[in-house]
């Protein structure tokens, strides 16, 4: 293999050595090699372009940890694959919500001179319209409800697993489904609680007294010991009465101050059997006709109150039907990628068994040879060849020479670019940790690019908010035994005037105490619907990004929630101004013609005239302090200033501080980038430089050679075409 044409025995006993050495260096060379790349199991990537829904589920149990499938569509609405139906409870869709029920009651009524004031015929038209009237709202509310949410998108950058689908689309439908119901609700229960406090007067809760001296007054009514004032929820049992004999006494179905407040106390018992409908139908009398259909006992729990019927939207069963195939439809990813750890095939290893002996041959050889010219030379002690190899006489010699000196330049000059070149290196990291990706920011916070694993994520995995209230909400003040004593000594005092703060003292605390309550419900309520809701971001963000990104929504939230609080208040108390009712303190309209005046401001025209009851709470405290023994402790506040009307502090229901608490680790695990991608300027390449050039090291010497050649011989050509 290495034979010259002149060589002697030694010689010729050399270059069989040298080819001996080559065989056995290429042979154990590609043996190991060959080894390698058959043991070796490197990680691979395939991509299965427009993959159908089987195939990806199937690839999606195979490789779930490594499967990309990127979603054509970002986005799209809840609609086109979801379904969501209501089935109400029974009472909606039964006779006793009807008005041929009530006015069998009221044909009823007109037939009897006198009626008991807890008779059935008296309260329960109002009552069964009201709960006809939540039936309906229930109906009209749930469709616009459903509607909103099927045109809200959902957000989903890759296709995720069913099970994964199944468990996100439930989360989504019932955080809606609660939202729904608290709206719903809060405007309910902020009309109770005005109705309630502002002791607003009927029939049921109050009469009227004249006096020794002609003065009219009114008194509350009290349907148990505790009197009306202090108990709303006051009730006693309805009853039917014949020539007021009480006939029969509808179990748990009651009579109260306010219709409302009775009817979600009672329960629908009666009504679920036969034998109770026809004591009613014999007490009744009544001269219209009506068909008596008891509910159906298997459908619902007899036992169970309206409120709790009204509480989840008078619905029985919520039907929700989510197609997986119409969401991946929707999706169409376009291609999947995944990786698996395989052994390389035949023809990678037949390519790189072929690729690598060409330059591990070719570098042998020269090597080999060079070495043995040496040993031939060293050996001869013919150091005077040795610098023959640089003389430049024959033709030959002169391509040698030109072959030398063309790869020693190209490589000095390949070198000298991939060394001490500048560039911009981008570098990638899979599946980076939280500590790798803190180091990454510190070194390359200006390029660092980490894409969400998945675009969006609930608040509720990294983000906690904690509420504090005013400590008006936790003082004894709101107790039920300050608020007795307010009451019991207004009582004892007898004729108060209504300007006096102990006639609507107990009803303004209990006020106050109602708020607080609506208050911490409806920032909880609103905080668990915004720890449902989704941050969306395509890119991971830092610990100081994402705590002010944070801050606004929170900024944002204090804002939003108390408006919508506020303006369903301000109706409430427009609306009960705009209907003139009066109260039990006669605050607003006493029984003459005239209306009522407090500083200038008509009662008749305005709902928010109000009068100084003589004085802060905190000097109507200190008197009050003659009559009890009991210490109420001062009331303190960071955020508010002693001089803060209610009104003020309840626009901001009553909040005192908002905590958040932000945990980047849970937010940067819920994230999970799938890579983080960064640039660099690199000015030091010197192994990568050598590197390259070994590389390059085998076709560079054929090309030089090939260069050489042509060369010389142009240039001995030459000087012949000019002699000729």
């Amino acid at each position: 293999m290495f034979q010259r044409n002149s060589s002697t025995d030694r010689q010729i006993r050399n270059q069989c050595y040298a080819t001996r050495l080559y065989l056995i260096l290429i042979f154990i060379s590609m043996i190991i090699m060959i080894f390698y790349h058959i043991i070796e199991t490197p990680i691979q990537s395939k991509v299965l372009l427009n993959p159908t829904e089987s195939q990806y589920i199937e690839l999606e149990q195979q490789y779930s940890h490594t499967l990309s499938c990127p979603c054509s569509s970002l986005s799209m609405p809840h609609l086109t694959f979801t379904q969501i139906r209501a089935e109400y409870h029974q009472i909606c869709s039964s006779l006793w919500i009807l008005m041929n029920w009530i006015e069998y009651i009221r044909a009823s009524a007109f037939e009897v001179v006198s009626l008991e004031p807890t008779d059935f015929r008296i309260h329960a038209p109002g009552q069964f319209s009201s709960l006809g009237m939540f039936c309906q709202q229930a109906k009209q509310t749930i469709p616009e409800a459903i509607e909103i949410f099927l045109q809200t998108k959902f957000i989903s950058s890759q296709v995720i697993s069913p099970q994964l689908f199944q468990i996100q689309m439930n989360s989504s439908i019932e955080d809606w489904k609660l939202t729904t119901m608290n709206t719903f609700l809060q405007t309910i229960q902020l009309f109770r609680a005005t109705t309630n406090e502002n002791q607003l007067s009927n029939h049921f809760n109050s009469y009227f007294s004249v006096n020794s001296i002609s003065e009219v007054t009114k008194q509350s009514v009290s349907y148990s010991q505790s009197p009306c004032v202090l108990t709303p929820s006051s009730r006693m049992n309805m009853s039917l009465y014949t020539m007021k004999i009480q006939c029969y006494s509808l179990p748990n179905f009651f009579v109260g101050r306010y219709p409302i407040e009775s009817l979600f106390s009672s329960m629908l018992q009666c009504f679920y059997g036969m034998s109770c409908l026809l004591n009613i139908h014999r007490c009744l009398q009544s001269s219209v006709s009506f068909t008596y259909s008891p509910l159906d006992i298997n459908l619902n729990n007899p036992n169970e109150t309206i409120e709790m019927i009204i509480n989840r939207l008078m619905v029985d069963q919520w039907i929700s039907n989510i197609s997986y195939s119409s969401y991946y439809h929707q999706c169409a990813p376009i291609s999947s990628t995944f990786q698996y750890e395989g052994h390389n095939n035949f023809y990678f290893l037949l390519a790189s068994i072929s690729l690598i002996y060409g330059g591990l041959s070719l570098a042998l050889k020269l090597l080999i040879f060079i070495g043995l010219y040496l040993i031939d030379r060293i050996l001869q002690r013919d150091f005077q060849s040795i610098k023959q190899i640089f003389i430049c006489g024959t033709e030959q010699q002169t391509i040698h020479c030109l072959h030398v000196v063309l790869v020693i330049t190209t490589l000095t000059i390949l070198y000298v670019n991939f060394a001490f070149n500048s560039s911009i290196r981008t570098v990638e990291i899979l599946k980076p940790s939280l500590t790798m990706y803190d180091e990454l920011l510190r070194q390359s916070s200006h390029s660092l690019e980490c894409p969400y694993s998945k675009i969006s994520t609930k608040y509720k995995t990294f983000l906690k908010l904690t509420p504090s209230f005013h400590e008006v909400c936790s003082s004894d003040l709101l107790s039920k035994e300050t608020i007795a004593y307010f009451y019991y000594t207004y009582i004892f005092l007898g004729r108060v005037r209504s300007a006096n703060f102990l006639s609507s003292a107990a009803a303004q605390f209990q006020l106050l105490a109602s708020f607080c309550r609506l208050s911490k419900e409806t920032v909880h309520n609103s905080l668990d619907q915004l720890a449902g809701n989704d941050f969306i971001n395509v890119q991971l963000l830092s610990s100081t990004l994402l705590n002010e990104q944070i801050q606004r929504i929170i900024d944002d939230f204090q804002i939003s929630i108390p408006k919508r609080f506020v303006n369903t208040l301000s109706l409430i108390r427009e609306t009960t101004g705009a209907n003139v009712l009066t109260n039990l303190f006669s605050s607003n309209w006493a029984m003459k013609v005239p209306s009522k005046t407090l500083d200038g401001c008509s009662c008749a025209l305005s709902p928010k005239c109000v009068s100084s009851s003589r004085g802060g709470i905190k000097d109507c405290l200190d008197q009050l302090d003659y009559y009890r023994g009991i210490q109420i402790s001062p009331i303190n506040s960071c955020h508010f200033s002693l001089n803060t009307t209610f009104e003020s502090i309840l626009n901001e229901l009553m909040i005192e501080q908002l905590t958040s608490n932000v945990s980047y680790e849970l937010y940067f695990n819920e994230c999970a980038p799938t890579s983080c991608i960064y640039s660099y300027v690199d000015d030091n390449h010197i192994i990568e430089g050598i590197t390259t050039l070994i590389g390059r090291y085998g076709g560079l010497v054929i090309i030089c050679r090939l260069i050489a050649i042509f060369i010389v011989n142009y240039n001995l050509c030459t000087p012949s075409r000019i002699t000729n």
